[in-house]
Formats: structure tokens, C-alpha cells, sequence
């Protein structure tokens, strides 16, 4: 019983936090075109770039709790390892910073190194590794 519970928890936080980040790592992805392609590109493919600011509150607000469902998923889950537990910790590392940043002003000690946590392209791709190889070792 507690097994399928868990799972049912494992994929509700996964498109949970697919669906709260997704305008995100599209912004992270869309930074690497070039700047010409950006400016001349279709109004389509700038379209997102504008519903994030209206998206935010629920991104703020969301990971918290999808961060919270898979932790109960790990800690019911048949079988788990270290690498998820690493993932875990650095998406709790990246929300935390991100939830920080929204109680603080920019000039607030501490709000720079808050900010550069939470946009590091390298955390989030060290995260979505980490989740894959643990979830690929224990399936």
C-alpha cells in the first residue's frame, strides 16, 4: 500500500515541479541563442518569456510544497540512494535560495549571493543528473 502511495507521490511531484519550472529552464534555454536570433525570432517563441512574470507567484509559492511530496516520496519509496538524496538536497538548495530571494530586497545583505545560488544553470543540470542516475539505480 505504502509503495504505490509513493509512487503516486513520485509522480505528482515530478510534473509538479515540471510544470512550476518549465517556463524557467525555457528562459535558461532561450539566453543561449544567439542575441540576433532572439531579437528577429518569432513572436510565438518570445510569447512564454512574457507569462513568466505572471507565472511566478506560483512557481514561488509551488516548489516549496512539490519539494515537500517528494521528500515523503523518498521516504516511503521501497528503495532509495544516495545520488536522490543529493538531488533532493540541491532542489531544496535552489528553492530555498529562490524563496529567499522573494523575502528580500535586492540591496539586503546576503540577496546577491541568494540570487546567484538560485540562477546557477550548473545546479539545476547537476539536479536533474542526479535525480536520473538515482531513479535509473533503483528502478
Amino acid at each position: 500500500m505504502m509503495h504505490e502511495i509513493s509512487e503516486g507521490l513520485g509522480v505528482l511531484s515530478l510534473w509538479g515541479l515540471i510544470l512550476l519550472n518549465v517556463l524557467y529552464y525555457y528562459s535558461m534555454a532561450f539566453k543561449l541563442v544567439p542575441k540576433t536570433l532572439r531579437i528577429q525570432g518569432p513572436e510565438l517563441i518570445k510569447k512564454p518569456l512574457k507569462w513568466k512574470a505572471k507565472f511566478r507567484k506560483y512557481h514561488y509559492w509551488g516548489n516549496p510544497v512539490m519539494i515537500g511530496i517528494a521528500c515523503i516520496h523518498g521516504w516511503y519509496a521501497e528503495k532509495t540512494h544516495w545520488t536522490l538524496w543529493l538531488g533532493w538536497g540541491i532542489l531544496v538548495l535552489l528553492s530555498l535560495s529562490g524563496f529567499l530571494m522573494k523575502l528580500q530586497k535586492a540591496d539586503q545583505p546576503g540577496a546577491k549571493v541568494n540570487r546567484l545560488i538560485h540562477s546557477q544553470h550548473f545546479l539545476s543540470i547537476l539536479m536533474l543528473l542526479t535525480l536520473l542516475i538515482g531513479h535509473g539505480i533503483v528502478d
